[in-house]
């Protein structure tokens, strides 16, 4: 998650988009935002693909598996278990 709190603050950031006005874009409070920011909770799937749709980039590049041009991420190791 630190790399999907990470680029959704560059992309804020790079689109001159505040807090409030993507929370009212995507019909949530703007706490939820902040919460998203500070990595305290995760959107549901349906404000992460607004949010994707909104800001113009890709669920990948968010969630850290690409770069902005679409160039897959090598080598990234992730800690996944199965109970």
């Amino acid at each position: 998650m630190e790399e999907f709190r990470k680029r959704l603050k560059e992309v804020l950031k790079a689109n001159n988009i505040n807090q409030s006005e993507l929370a009212r874009k995507l019909n949530i409070e703007r706490q939820g935002i902040t919460n998203y920011k500070n990595g305290t909770s995760i959107p549901s799937l349906d404000t992460f693909k607004n949010m994707c749709k909104l800001l113009d980039v890709s669920a990948d590049y968010l969630l850290g598996l690409e770069e902005i041009d679409g160039r897959k991420i090598e080598n990234k190791t992730y800690n996944i278990t199965f109970k």
